[in-house]
Parts: structure tokens; sequence; C-alpha cells
């Protein structure tokens, strides 16, 4: 069992990479480059650094039974975090 465990809220962060300051205009499209993606909310970020300062730290939360509920375990899986996930069906 972990000596911490953080629960609550945790989501799959996807961040569009924008090359240049684009003015935000509603109606406008604009072409942005790969998609970063990361682990996101309050769980994962605060879990995530527990386990880079050292702490033996665990993750309560759910997530859904589909591809990004896939991609967000995939992702945990390579943080050092004892993952406490339950899937829940979407």
């Amino acid at each position: 069992m972990p000596e911490i465990v953080v629960a609550g809220h945790i989501c799959l962060d996807i961040v569009p990479g924008i090359a240049t300051a684009a003015e935000l205009l509603p109606g406008r499209l604009f072409e942005v480059g790969p998609a970063a993606v990361s682990v996101g909310g309050a769980v994962g970020n605060t879990g995530i650094a527990l386990a880079r300062l050292g702490a033996e730290a665990g993750l309560w939360a759910r997530i859904g039974e589909d591809s990004f509920g896939d991609l967000l375990s995939e992702t945990l899986a390579s943080t050092g975090v004892i993952s406490l996930i339950q899937r829940v069906p979407g």
C-alpha cells in the first residue's frame, strides 16, 4: 500500500501545438501542429509530483473504458506512481 494516496479528479490533457501567436477570433480556422498528451487534473499532477519527489504515491480515481482511458493508463504506467485507478464503462 502506498504511503500517500491522492484521490479525486484525473484527466488526459491534450494540448495542440501552436507555432505562432494566433489571434483567436470567432469563426477563424488555424492550422496547428501535433498534439502533446499528458496526465492532468489534481490527482494526476499531485501524484506525479509526489513520485518525482521520492514519495510512494498512489492515485485513486475513475476513468472510462475507452481509448482516452487506455491512453491515460499507458501514460500513467511510465510515471512511477501506484495506480489505484478504477475503469468504468462510459
